[in-house]
């Protein structure tokens, strides 16, 4: 299980963290779900189509078998230091690079409750529990609740053709 007063340590003073369950935490009051993943059904068509081989190769022009080695050299790019995968999703293409990721902090944001969970389910299959340095984090990335410069290593797949302020989200990064 997480350890919630690491997380603490990182998160700016202005913002209070609520736990939503074990290993989930959230920056919106209990119940809030701002994320469109969250709607009926959404969660369940989002690894259906956007985790599909073929509708990545279509819309985006790249296999998802391109995400673990990207992930892992992301990971290794720094032997220490906090670790932040933004916009993670279900966590559905790095489960298991993560699984073997046991050393380094690592805060999994997503603005989708639906999403966390799945992620958290994931790695915890892979697992079998959450390690304490592991946070699953319901927040926005246009408005990220951390501290200055508290990250050595941001990895964001499939984020910014999400968002229309794609400079926001840039300097918030």
């Amino acid at each position: 299980m997480s350890d919630p007063h690491i997380l603490s340590e990182i998160i700016s003073e202005d913002v209070s963290l609520n736990l939503v369950e074990p290993d989930i935490y959230s920056v919106y009051s209990i119940g809030d779900s701002p994320g469109s993943y969250d709607s009926v059904g959404a969660s369940m068509i989002y690894d259906v189509v956007a985790c599909n081989r073929f509708y990545n190769w279509l819309m985006w022009g790249y296999s998802i078998k391109d995400y673990a080695p990207l992930c892992e050299d992301s990971l290794a790019s720094s032997s220490a230091g906090w670790v932040l995968d933004l916009a993670c999703g279900s966590l559905a293409f790095t489960a298991e690079i993560y699984a073997n990721c046991s050393s380094r902090p690592v805060v999994f944001l997503d603005q989708s409750l639906k999403l966390l969970r799945k992620g958290k389910s994931r790695l915890e299959k892979l697992k079998g529990n959450i390690s304490e340095n592991m946070f699953f984090l319901h927040a926005d990335a246009l408005q990220l609740p951390f501290k200055a410069n508290i990250f050595h290593t941001v990895i964001s797949l499939n984020l910014l053709h999400c968002i229309d302020d794609v400079k926001t989200a840039l300097k918030e990064i």
